[in-house]
């Protein structure tokens, strides 16, 4: 991800993995990553994902 970044590449993870919180920070960064705790709570959340996602891009 490290060199992802570096060429301009704004990742995000949506995870279901509820120890996700452990590694995804670091994988990721802090603010890059999202853990739901089931699929079907996507749709609501996607809102969240969208301003996320906005606010990093430049």
């Amino acid at each position: 991800m490290k060199e992802a970044q570096d060429l301009g590449t704004h990742a995000f993870c949506i995870s279901l993995d509820p120890r996700g919180g452990e590694y995804l920070p670091l994988v990721f960064g802090p603010g890059h990553y999202l853990v739901l705790p089931h699929l079907d709570s996507l749709p609501a959340r996607l809102p969240e994902i969208y301003l996320r996602l906005r606010g990093h891009s430049a």
